[in-house]
């Protein structure tokens, strides 16, 4: 858990593919065809814009005076991908 600092992670090329695996994974079982599914580069390239809209969140809190903010993983990110939540707080 970070506050009012913006990381990153050491692992985001092994978690963009990991997301990649994941997403191809559940299109399969939403019934997209194989032929029709994007190349797993396609979807690490998707996980990459999803981490600068994370950390456009972030900045926005920032540059809007919070100081005491962070982002959470809620829950294991094997489960989805979707698991972190921007949490912030204000003192008026």
């Amino acid at each position: 858990r970070t506050r009012g600092r913006l990381t990153g992670g050491k692992d985001g090329i092994a978690m963009g593919t990991e997301f990649a695996l994941y997403a191809r994974e559940e299109l399969l079982q939403l019934g997209v065809q194989e032929t029709e599914l994007p190349s797993v580069h396609a979807l690490e390239e998707l996980y990459r814009v999803k981490a600068l809209l994370l950390i456009d969140r972030l900045l926005y809190v920032h540059e809007n005076g919070c100081s005491d903010f962070c982002a959470l993983p809620l829950y294991d990110p094997g489960i989805s991908p979707r698991n972190i939540c921007v949490v912030a707080t204000w003192n008026d």
